[in-house]
């Protein structure tokens, strides 16, 4: 059912990209901060974005939560 699907868990992303997602989506960092911060380039950092929101997005499709209409 559709409530169950907001009761599972979230995909388990892998420690890295879970730490670039949190830095981004969650303190609202910017690609330059974080790459500064760890250590990497800021298409790596674009890297893990893209495919933490790949992984969210297909999580939620799966679980009969809609998304939201891109502007």
């Amino acid at each position: 059912s559709r409530e169950s699907g907001y009761r599972r868990s979230p995909p388990r992303l892998p420690k890295r990209c879970r730490e670039v997602m949190f830095l981004r989506q969650i303190e609202g960092r910017s690609q330059k901060e974080i790459a500064a911060e760890l250590g990497l380039s800021e298409l790596t950092v674009q890297t893990h974005v893209v495919q933490g929101l790949r992984r969210l997005r297909a999580f939620f499709r799966h679980h009969g939560v809609a998304e939201r209409p891109r502007p």
